[in-house]
């Protein structure tokens, strides 16, 4: 709405924020007649930085994402399991650390137990199970 550019009322951060009613709603009366994709690139061709919103179900449909290596999915789970997601930024020219799931429970009981008693002292424990379920 060009006639906002010379509202008084708009003209400043304080004067906004006591109209932010009014402000709110000529943005809802712009942004109800364009998609998100339609806003955002209208704003853009005026130079306003803009995105639109996404939903998780959204960024995990998205191409561009998938494209730039942004999921991936963890061997250790089902294939109906959702795909994980890497670091959004990239440090290595290989790509985005990836990490996997936590370890399940009782992964590294053998390994902490061989660390901190000696051989004979964990195995008598794994036989025993005194940690609980693994």
């Amino acid at each position: 709405r060009p006639d906002l550019a010379d509202d008084p009322r708009m003209a400043t951060l304080p004067a906004r924020q006591a109209e932010r009613e009014a402000l709110r709603q000529a943005i809802e009366g712009w942004t109800r007649h364009h998609t998100p994709e339609e806003a955002a690139a209208l704003l853009q061709a005026a130079g306003i930085p803009a995105a639109p919103s996404r939903t998780a179900t959204d960024l995990l449909a998205d191409e561009h994402l998938a494209a730039r290596g942004l999921f991936y999915h963890d061997a250790r789970t089902s294939s109906d399991y959702p795909d994980m997601v890497s670091q959004p930024w990239r440090l290595h020219p290989a790509g985005a650390v990836r990490y996997g799931q936590a370890p399940t429970r009782g992964h590294d009981t053998a390994a902490v137990l061989a660390e901190i008693h000696s051989n004979k002292t964990a195995a008598t424990l794994t036989e025993r199970r005194t940690w609980g379920d693994t």
